[in-house]
Protein backbone atom coordinates (compact mmCIF):
# COMPACT_ATOMS: atom_id res chain seq x y z
CA UNK A 1 0.00 0.00 0.00
CA UNK A 2 2.81 2.41 0.82
CA UNK A 3 4.39 1.85 -2.61
CA UNK A 4 1.08 2.38 -4.41
CA UNK A 5 0.16 5.51 -2.48
CA UNK A 6 3.69 6.93 -2.70
CA UNK A 7 4.06 6.28 -6.44
CA UNK A 8 0.62 7.66 -7.26
CA UNK A 9 1.29 10.79 -5.19
CA UNK A 10 4.67 11.15 -6.87
CA UNK A 11 3.11 10.80 -10.34
CA UNK A 12 0.52 13.50 -9.61
CA UNK A 13 3.14 15.90 -8.21
CA UNK A 14 5.54 15.24 -11.10
CA UNK A 15 2.79 15.88 -13.66
CA UNK A 16 1.99 19.17 -11.89
CA UNK A 17 5.69 20.03 -11.95
CA UNK A 18 5.91 19.37 -15.70
CA UNK A 19 2.90 21.61 -16.31
CA UNK A 20 4.49 24.23 -14.09
CA UNK A 21 7.71 24.12 -16.12
CA UNK A 22 5.80 24.31 -19.40
CA UNK A 23 3.45 27.13 -18.35
CA UNK A 24 6.07 29.26 -16.57
CA UNK A 25 9.25 28.89 -18.64
CA UNK A 26 10.46 32.40 -17.81
CA UNK A 27 11.32 31.50 -14.22
CA UNK A 28 14.58 29.78 -15.17
CA UNK A 29 16.72 29.28 -18.23
CA UNK A 30 15.33 27.20 -21.07
CA UNK A 31 18.07 24.58 -20.71
CA UNK A 32 17.37 24.09 -17.00
CA UNK A 33 13.64 23.87 -17.73
CA UNK A 34 14.26 21.14 -20.32
CA UNK A 35 16.51 19.29 -17.88
CA UNK A 36 13.81 19.38 -15.21
CA UNK A 37 11.08 18.32 -17.64
CA UNK A 38 13.14 15.34 -18.83
CA UNK A 39 13.89 14.36 -15.23
CA UNK A 40 10.20 14.55 -14.29
CA UNK A 41 9.04 12.61 -17.37
CA UNK A 42 11.53 9.81 -16.68
CA UNK A 43 10.43 9.59 -13.06
CA UNK A 44 6.75 9.54 -14.12
CA UNK A 45 7.44 6.67 -16.54
CA UNK A 46 9.48 4.80 -13.92
CA UNK A 47 6.69 5.14 -11.34
CA UNK A 48 4.07 3.92 -13.84
CA UNK A 49 6.28 0.97 -14.72
CA UNK A 50 6.94 0.23 -11.05
CA UNK A 51 3.22 0.21 -10.29
CA UNK A 52 2.46 -2.09 -13.21
CA UNK A 53 5.44 -4.31 -12.32
CA UNK A 54 4.24 -4.74 -8.73
CA UNK A 55 0.91 -5.96 -10.06
CA UNK A 56 2.32 -8.34 -12.71
CA UNK A 57 5.48 -9.60 -10.99
CA UNK A 58 4.60 -13.29 -10.84
CA UNK A 59 2.49 -13.65 -13.99
CA UNK A 60 5.25 -13.89 -16.60
CA UNK A 61 9.01 -14.12 -16.28
CA UNK A 62 9.43 -12.38 -19.66
CA UNK A 63 7.15 -9.51 -18.65
CA UNK A 64 8.93 -9.23 -15.31
CA UNK A 65 12.35 -9.21 -16.99
CA UNK A 66 11.25 -6.46 -19.39
CA UNK A 67 9.80 -4.48 -16.48
CA UNK A 68 13.07 -4.80 -14.56
CA UNK A 69 15.07 -3.69 -17.61
CA UNK A 70 12.74 -0.73 -18.10
CA UNK A 71 13.02 0.29 -14.46
CA UNK A 72 16.80 -0.06 -14.57
CA UNK A 73 16.96 2.15 -17.69
CA UNK A 74 14.50 4.79 -16.47
CA UNK A 75 16.05 5.16 -13.02
CA UNK A 76 19.55 5.38 -14.49
CA UNK A 77 18.27 7.98 -16.95
CA UNK A 78 16.74 9.99 -14.10
CA UNK A 79 20.04 9.89 -12.23
CA UNK A 80 21.86 10.96 -15.40
CA UNK A 81 19.54 13.95 -15.69
CA UNK A 82 20.38 14.79 -12.07
CA UNK A 83 24.06 14.65 -12.98
CA UNK A 84 23.41 16.84 -16.02
CA UNK A 85 21.67 19.33 -13.73
CA UNK A 86 24.77 19.50 -11.53
CA UNK A 87 27.03 19.81 -14.58
CA UNK A 88 24.87 22.54 -16.07
CA UNK A 89 24.86 24.49 -12.81
CA UNK A 90 28.64 24.16 -12.63
CA UNK A 91 29.10 25.32 -16.22
CA UNK A 92 26.61 28.18 -15.78
CA UNK A 93 28.22 29.49 -12.60
CA UNK A 94 31.92 28.79 -13.18
CA UNK A 95 32.25 29.11 -16.94
CA UNK A 96 29.64 31.81 -17.42
CA UNK A 97 30.43 33.03 -20.93
CA UNK A 98 31.19 29.69 -22.62
CA UNK A 99 27.70 28.14 -22.55
CA UNK A 100 26.07 27.49 -25.95
CA UNK A 101 22.56 26.34 -25.07
CA UNK A 102 21.76 24.57 -28.37
CA UNK A 103 24.88 22.41 -28.51
CA UNK A 104 24.88 21.66 -24.77
CA UNK A 105 21.21 20.69 -24.94
CA UNK A 106 21.99 18.10 -27.65
CA UNK A 107 24.91 16.74 -25.63
CA UNK A 108 22.79 16.59 -22.50
CA UNK A 109 20.14 14.50 -24.26
CA UNK A 110 22.72 12.26 -25.90
CA UNK A 111 24.53 11.56 -22.63
CA UNK A 112 21.41 11.15 -20.49
CA UNK A 113 19.74 8.63 -22.76
CA UNK A 114 22.67 6.75 -24.31
CA UNK A 115 24.77 6.01 -21.21
CA UNK A 116 21.92 4.21 -19.39
CA UNK A 117 21.07 2.34 -22.61
CA UNK A 118 24.66 1.10 -22.85
CA UNK A 119 24.69 0.04 -19.18
CA UNK A 120 21.38 -1.85 -19.49
CA UNK A 121 22.50 -3.46 -22.78
CA UNK A 122 25.81 -4.63 -21.30
CA UNK A 123 24.02 -5.92 -18.20
CA UNK A 124 21.56 -7.85 -20.36
CA UNK A 125 24.36 -9.32 -22.48
CA UNK A 126 25.98 -10.76 -19.35
CA UNK A 127 22.77 -12.46 -18.24
CA UNK A 128 21.82 -16.02 -19.11
CA UNK A 129 18.09 -15.94 -19.78
CA UNK A 130 17.85 -19.75 -20.06
CA UNK A 131 19.25 -20.35 -16.57
CA UNK A 132 17.02 -18.85 -13.83
CA UNK A 133 19.96 -18.69 -11.41
CA UNK A 134 22.08 -16.67 -13.86
CA UNK A 135 19.24 -14.41 -15.05
CA UNK A 136 19.99 -10.81 -14.11
CA UNK A 137 16.55 -9.26 -14.70
CA UNK A 138 13.49 -10.93 -13.23
CA UNK A 139 11.41 -11.70 -10.18
CA UNK A 140 13.11 -10.80 -6.94
CA UNK A 141 10.72 -11.76 -4.17
CA UNK A 142 7.57 -9.83 -5.03
CA UNK A 143 9.27 -7.32 -7.30
CA UNK A 144 10.74 -7.17 -10.78
CA UNK A 145 14.30 -5.91 -10.41
CA UNK A 146 17.95 -6.81 -10.78
CA UNK A 147 18.97 -10.17 -9.33
CA UNK A 148 21.26 -9.78 -6.32
CA UNK A 149 23.45 -12.79 -7.19
CA UNK A 150 26.82 -12.49 -8.93
CA UNK A 151 27.22 -8.78 -8.12
CA UNK A 152 24.73 -7.82 -10.83
CA UNK A 153 23.28 -5.03 -8.69
CA UNK A 154 26.53 -3.18 -9.30
CA UNK A 155 25.05 -2.35 -12.71
CA UNK A 156 22.78 0.06 -10.83
CA UNK A 157 24.70 0.90 -7.67
CA UNK A 158 28.01 1.76 -9.35
CA UNK A 159 26.63 4.30 -11.87
CA UNK A 160 24.44 5.90 -9.19
CA UNK A 161 27.45 6.16 -6.84
CA UNK A 162 29.54 7.76 -9.59
CA UNK A 163 26.76 10.26 -10.32
CA UNK A 164 26.45 11.14 -6.62
CA UNK A 165 30.23 11.65 -6.43
CA UNK A 166 30.17 13.85 -9.55
CA UNK A 167 27.36 15.97 -8.12
CA UNK A 168 29.30 16.43 -4.90
CA UNK A 169 32.28 17.48 -7.02
CA UNK A 170 30.13 19.94 -9.00
CA UNK A 171 28.70 21.34 -5.77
Amino acid sequence: WITKIGCNTSIVCLILAVFGFILAPGLTSQVRTKIHINLCVNLILANFLLLSGVKNARESSLLCGLTAMGLHYLYLTAFCWMCIEGLHLYISLVKVFTVDSKSTNRWYHLLSYSIPAMIVSITFLFSDQNNPKRRIYGVLGEHCWINSQHYSRLAFVLPVSIICFLNIFFL
